[in-house]
């Protein structure tokens, strides 16, 4: 695979798997039922670490949303 051609499949994954993450924890951390699965489950440090993802989620949902777009306007 030539190196142009790699640069060109990753810049079209990688917003969409920042897209999905933020969709993903984003929904899973707004859902009662998986939050309190995760109270009684986790130990307190991942716990904490967990729930610490949800800024990271926001600004993956819309900095993906807004590659993907980029991608589709050009």
């Amino acid at each position: 695979m030539a190196p142009h051609a790699l640069h060109d499949t990753l810049d079209k994954l990688v917003p969409w798997v920042a897209f999905a993450y933020g969709c993903i924890m984003i929904f899973v951390l707004n859902q009662p039922a998986l939050l309190r699965l995760a109270e009684t489950r986790l130990p307190e440090p991942h716990r904490t670490r967990f729930f610490s993802h949800l800024p990271l989620a926001w600004v993956c949902l819309f900095a993906g949303g807004i590659w993907i777009l980029q991608d589709l306007w050009t």
